[in-house]
């Protein structure tokens, strides 16, 4: 057994019990310092800080100017489907960023939050723990209302913009009371004052392994495939099993969406900062470069509009007129640039320099993974002056504690690796990616039995709507195909499928349901 599972074990132990401190240190940082962490690492003081700025956002308009700019069609055809789908929402995080720390003075520090799904969607794979479901297992998603009902709302329909949002129930919980379709807010009068949404308490989200595929399987540098891989894996994959608001391109209506696509951006974030090492050579801090590659040029999914290239301009507007001249968006947009290539590098956009600090279910996954990442992503910030900043404040320094479902997800996730590691010393001759592949295989069985023996595809009126191409499949479908193809076998013994299967609470035994011919 690897010592790293050990010493995992030796702590699981521990927490099987009682929550466990894991050794990252948290400080607070000056303020406006932007790190941006994990839900799940937030204070109970932090979550109601952010919640009171999404309402006063939700209840000013100024959330809904940010629903405008992503749902007007000619933003979202340039911001979809193409190469600067990551660079061009990195910018839109930073301005709604802006529009919340401008809502007052008790909101100047906010960040937005991490939704951590792979967390939440471990901890539902995870046997014998107290959640039982998607959202059970999911802090986030219960502190922003929860979903709707397992009915389904049917024929409720709401007109956000140009959209008309038709799935979903609508549900007036937690920050969803204060939805408002009006760019004034409920100064304007008529707000919604609820949310629509799918079923999310008895969703399944089936995440594979294509996060972690992609630190090897896409090149050093080709930002244009790192995006397509990302938009059209865990990015799709989460906007259509939340259904509701969010399978739509009204979907910043939804404030869950912002938690999201922080998600999305740290995982550019890391796939530009870490590596992975199949022969533990690499020191973190040793100056082997970064992957802050840029794409070229690409097609626009629009015959009308032009191609994007590294110094063109992001087209994000309100009726034509650029959101940095806007006058309902020019505050939070002025002093951030429109031009792409200025994003590549979240280290160095001067004052909206920002960075990300690892929860430690992630930090575990990556870990156990062999996937090496410099040793300031486990701190509370990366850029140097940050850094010396947050050095030189003193205050509120604090150790966060692994709840026992958290613990038991960080179990499943080592286990998991462990087999991965099993099977390359097996079979040596594999690549990186074939060996999470394998992994992925056990991942997507246990998913599969979860979801009643089924894997959804993506539907065809969510590929059209989000510009999807018919060939991009979720990760579980794309492996299901391949295994049944016959391009894929199952590597895995029979004592790692018991090991997993157990902790999963699946028995898998047997033949999987994943390689079988359908029906």
């Amino acid at each position: 057994m690897k010592p790293l599972t050990v010493v995992l074990l030796a702590m699981l132990a521990l927490g099987a019990v009682h929550a466990f401190s894991f050794s990252v240190v948290q400080k607070a940082g000056p303020k406006g310092a932007r790190v941006s962490k994990s839900w799940n690492m937030y204070t109970e003081t932090e979550k109601k800080t952010y919640l009171q700025a999404v309402q006063k956002a939700m209840e000013t308009g100024q959330q809904y100017r940010f629903v405008l700019l992503h749902n007007q069609h000619r933003n979202f055809v340039n911001a979809h489907g193409n190469c600067g789908f990551l660079l061009w929402h990195r910018r839109y995080l930073l301005a709604y960023e802006n529009m919340l720390r401008g809502l007052g003075s008790n909101f100047a520090s906010v960040t937005v939050p991490v939704w951590d799904y792979f967390s939440d969607t471990n901890k539902h794979l995870a046997g014998g723990v107290d959640c039982n479901s998607f959202q059970s297992c999911s802090k986030f998603l219960q502190d922003f209302g929860g979903g709707g009902s397992k009915d389904g709302g049917a024929g409720e329909r709401q007109q956000i913009g140009e959209t008309v949002v038709n799935a979903g129930t609508c549900v007036s919980s937690g920050v969803a009371q204060y939805a408002c379709a009006k760019v004034n807010g409920k100064a304007d009068g008529g707000c919604e004052g609820c949310i629509l949404r799918g079923n999310w308490d008895g969703a399944t989200l089936q995440l594979g392994m294509d996060f972690l595929r992609n630190f090897q399987s896409i090149p050093d540098g080709n930002h244009r495939l790192l995006s397509e891989a990302i938009e059209g894996g865990f990015h799709a994959t989460v906007h259509q099993t939340l259904d509701g608001t969010m399978g739509f391109q009204a979907s910043p209506f939804e404030p869950v969406f912002f938690g999201h696509h922080a998600m999305v951006d740290m995982a550019l974030y890391l796939m530009n900062r870490c590596f992975y090492d199949p022969d533990n050579t690499i020191n973190p801090n040793s100056a082997k470069p970064t992957k802050f590659g840029m794409f070229d040029s690409c097609k626009v999914d629009d015959p009308t509009h032009p191609s994007i290239d590294a110094s063109s301009d992001m087209i994000m507007a309100l009726d034509g007129t650029p959101a940095e001249t806007a006058a309902d968006t020019a505050a939070f947009f002025k002093s951030l640039s429109a031009q792409y290539s200025q994003y590549v590098d979240p280290d160095k956009i001067g004052d909206y320099s920002y960075t990300y600090q690892l929860d430690p279910f992630l930090k575990t996954f990556l870990q156990a993974n062999n996937v090496k990442c410099p040793d300031y992503l486990f701190a509370p910030t990366s850029s140097k002056k940050n850094r010396r900043n947050l050095e030189e404040h003193s205050g509120n320094e604090t150790e966060p504690a692994i709840d026992p479902e958290t613990a038991h997800a960080i179990e499943v996730s080592v286990a998991l690796a462990d087999c991965g590691n099993e099977i390359s010393e097996k079979f040596p001759k594999l690549t990186f990616t074939d060996r999470v592949d394998q992994q992925g295989i056990l991942r997507c069985e246990v998913l599969a039995r979860k979801s009643g023996g089924k894997l959804d595809d993506f539907n065809e009126s969510f590929r059209t709507m989000f510009h999807m191409a018919e060939t991009t499949k979720p990760y579980c479908v794309e492996l299901r195909d391949r295994l049944r193809s016959g391009e894929l076998t199952i590597l895995a013994s029979d004592t790692c499928k018991q090991r997993y299967g157990n902790l999963t609470g699946e028995d898998l035994s047997g033949a999987f349901i994943i390689a079988a011919a359908p029906q």
